[in-house]
This record gives C-alpha cells, structure tokens and sequence, in this order.
C-alpha cells in the first residue's frame, strides 16, 4: 500500500486517480435492461401492447383516433411512437400483403440520402427495418394484426445508445 501511496503522489498519480474514477462511474451507472422499471400500454382498437421502461420513456397522452401515442424522453423529445393502420390500400381498398408492405417501406427508407440500413427481416407476421440516419439510430418492427397492421418506431440519438440499445430489446420483444 505504501507503494502505491508513493505512487500517487508522483506527477502522473491524479491522472491514474481521474482514469480510476471516469471507469467507474462507466461500469457504475451501466445498468442492464432488467434493473429499469417497465410499464405496459395496450391498445384495444388495434390489439397490440408494448413494454417500457417508465423511467425513462414518459408516455404522452392516446392520439384522437385511438390509434396509439408517442413516448417522450427526460428531455421531452418524441422518441418512441406506437400505432395502428388499417390493413387496406387506399387506392383499390385491397388488403396489403405484409410481404407487399415491407418492400413498400424498404424503398421509401432506402430513397432517403444519408440513411444506412443495418438491419431487415421478413417473417410471417412481421418486419423489422433498423438503421442510422444523421447522428440517429431508428428501430421499426411492424406486426400484422387482425385489426391491420401495428408501428413500434424508437429513434434515438446516438450519443444516448447506452440506455437505448439496452431497453430496446425488452421494448421490442413485448411488442405483439
């Protein structure tokens, strides 16, 4: 102990000490996804819930229409929305296959300058699309619903991936 006593006094000991303390205020405030506190919204027009962490996101009151509601940060910016469509084509009144659905949204998203696509599937009843776009993580999952078709869109910036990218899956996985 005497050692690193000595040690620390000399000129580069409050460097050590600084560095000691900035990682362990990194792994101290690091919290994995099961130490947040979860809230769930169903939404009975459209039968879909989803989970979030009631800490951090802040729900903002159910939209006119019944279809969903966004979710605010500390900050209050809108970082998660959630909602529901009709299943049907405007122009033929159709039902839109998912498979039709998806690749509609795919080139919208790949049209857009700036925008890269890290992430896409295709199952049987959903999508997911994700992706940077200016400083900015996006994260859409679409699920297919008797009732139409159910939007959980997370976009957050990536200076705040620490908490994002931890909640997301729990945010993600409880979308049904």
């Amino acid at each position: 102990m005497k050692k690193m006593a000595v040690f620390l006094k000399c000129n580069g000991g409050r460097i050590i000490i600084l560095a000691l303390l900035g990682l362990w205020a990194q792994v101290g405030f690091a919290q994995d996804a099961k130490s947040y506190s979860y809230k769930t919204y169903w939404n009975s027009d459209y039968g879909y819930k989803i989970t979030y962490p009631d800490k951090v996101l802040k729900p903002e009151p159910e939209s006119f229409g019944g279809d969903g509601r966004w979710f605010d940060d500390k900050k209050g910016k809108q970082i998660l929305q959630v909602y529901g469509t009709h299943n049907l084509d405007p122009e033929t009144s159709e039902e839109i296959p998912l498979k039709k659905q998806y690749a509609i949204e795919l080139k919208n998203y790949k049209s857009r300058p700036g925008l890269n696509i890290t992430y896409t599937t295709l199952g049987k009843s959903l999508y997911i699309i994700s992706g940077t776009e200016k400083g900015k993580v996006f994260y859409q999952k679409t699920i297919l619903r008797p009732e139409g078709y159910a939007y959980a869109s997370l976009n957050y910036d990536t200076s705040e991936r620490a908490v994002y990218d931890t909640v997301s899956g729990v945010i993600f996985k409880s979308f049904k």
